[in-house]
């Protein structure tokens, strides 16, 4: 499978900017103007990756990232947002959002990003045996495999801006 990147957002501006980016990037891009339209292209497009925006006419990226992580098996959603809100990103965190970003999105930013998630994805392919993690490596279980992933992700996330002169976050 190519690495696929669903971008859903309502202002058509900022979708022609992130499409063109990624695009150029060699990354396999479609673009949905709300979290339906989203929806309906999944099954035929099957992205990697699912960049959506939070606050949209009809449903919410939230209410999108749970539908997908429902009804899809190893698929990564971002959820980015124009209002920093803490509460938003640890409710999309929860629900098991692969990363948070607060608009505006510098297009090359958001190109790391998917970069790092394709490049998660590939370590963290081999179910059984070690993996390492953003310095993290874990044994994992094929029954675990997938909490243990999110977990060390959401963590490395969200103490991502510990100094590191405190040394490594275990």
């Amino acid at each position: 499978m190519s690495d696929r990147i669903l971008i859903v957002d309502d202002d058509t501006d900022a979708l022609e900017v992130y499409r063109t980016r990624l695009t150029h990037a060699g990354f396999e891009v479609e673009t949905a103007q709300s979290a339906e339209q989203a929806l309906a292209r999944v099954g035929a497009f099957q992205p990697r990756l699912v960049v959506t925006d939070v606050r949209m006419e009809g449903m919410s990226g939230l209410e999108l990232l749970e539908r997908l992580r429902e009804a899809t098996d190893g698929l990564d959603v971002v959820v980015m947002t124009g209002h920093e809100d803490m509460e938003t990103a640890v409710s999309a965190m929860r629900a098991g959002a692969f990363d948070f970003l607060v608009k505006p999105v510098d297009p090359k930013a958001l190109q790391a990003l998917a970069e790092r998630c394709f490049r998660e994805e590939e370590l963290a392919g081999d179910d059984e045996g070690e993996r390492v993690e953003e310095g993290i490596v874990s044994h994992a279980t094929p029954a675990g495999s997938e909490a243990v992933g999110q977990s060390n992700r959401a963590s490395v996330h969200l103490l991502g801006d510990v100094p590191k002169a405190l040394g490594p976050v275990v």
